[in-house]
Formats: structure tokens, sequence, C-alpha cells
């Protein structure tokens, strides 16, 4: 947003998932590590105004990725 603030639009996101999902696996399953290497050459950077953000983001200490934990600490075991 102009103001500096992001939402998520959750159906674009589900939409966005299935069809990087689908790249990835493609990519890896035909073991087109050409394409794979024009891909990230392509698509594989961040733009600066995002990295400026999670920059920011990260200063705050607003969490920018979900980590699933698991095992026994979690568990209290």
């Amino acid at each position: 947003h102009e103001d500096g603030t992001y939402e998520v639009n959750f159906e674009a996101m589900k939409t966005a998932s299935v069809e990087l999902i689908d790249k990835i696996l493609t990519l890896q399953g035909d073991g087109n590590y050409e394409g794979a290497s024009q891909w990230i050459e392509a698509q594989g950077n961040i733009p600066v105004q995002l990295q400026q953000d999670l920059n920011r983001a990260n200063a705050m200490g607003i969490p920018v990725d979900i980590y699933f934990e698991q095992g026994p600490q979690v568990l209290g075991l």
C-alpha cells in the first residue's frame, strides 16, 4: 500500500502457492537444471523496496516467516 503496509490476499496467495509448487516440482521432477537456473536468474531476486520493508520488519521483531517447531522439547518432554 501507499502507506508502507501490506495485507494478505488469501485467494491470490492460494493460487500463487499452487503455481509455485507446480513450477518447482516440475523442474525438479524433470531434472531441468537449465530451466531452474534460468528461472532463478529471471525471478530469484527481491526488489529493493521489499528488502527495505523486510529489514524494517526484522528490526522491529515482526516475524516474516512461519517456522514449524516440533520435537520432544516442544511437548515438554
